[in-house]
């Protein structure tokens, strides 16, 4: 809906996902800090989930998480290297 512009941030090492008010730039935070890189963000058609690709246990995974960042589900599961997260969806 425009309120938010999120995005990926290096910190401390780490990729974390950030968010930043599109109206007012001061309201900001990070949705996603683990021990984990998590990087390209993708929001869901209806806004209210993330798709992020996760590298939890030491392989890029698809991974959904609330705006809270609450782990909800891995989506992948293999070798394969994910390169970007995309919501995609049929009318």
């Amino acid at each position: 809906d425009g309120e938010f512009v999120v995005y990926e941030i290096l910190r401390e090492g780490n990729l974390d996902i950030g968010y930043v008010s599109f109206e007012n730039p001061e309201h900001n935070g990070y949705l996603i800090t683990e021990d984990s890189s998590d990087y390209s963000p993708s929001i869901s058609p209806d806004g209210e989930y993330l798709c992020v690709i996760s590298n939890r246990d030491g392989q890029n995974d698809l991974c959904i998480y609330t705006w809270s960042g609450d782990f909800v589900r891995r989506f992948t599961d293999n070798k394969d290297f994910e390169m970007e997260a995309r919501w995609s969806f049929q009318k």
